[in-house]
């Protein structure tokens, strides 16, 4: 899976370590996967200022999504 952020925020060096963190932090907070994609998700929606953010899979040729967060539920 491959996961793109594109904000000025979350790119600076310094905010590097401080999105780690929280990611980790999201991390065990989560008894699943799905609840950790969510929230983390979620997460980088919120800081990256995005209308919405998707995770997907590319699967024989075709991109799946795996999770979403804001608007939209796919690619466009």
């Amino acid at each position: 899976m491959a996961l793109e952020v594109q904000s000025e925020r979350i790119n600076s060096a310094s905010s590097g370590p401080k999105l780690l963190a929280k990611l980790i932090d999201i991390s065990l907070d989560a008894p699943t996967e799905s609840e950790f994609l969510t929230a983390a998700l979620s997460f980088l929606n919120d800081t990256s200022g995005s209308q919405g953010i998707v995770l997907v899979q590319g699967v024989k040729g075709q991109w799946r999504v795996i999770a979403h967060a804001g608007t939209g539920d796919g690619l466009p």
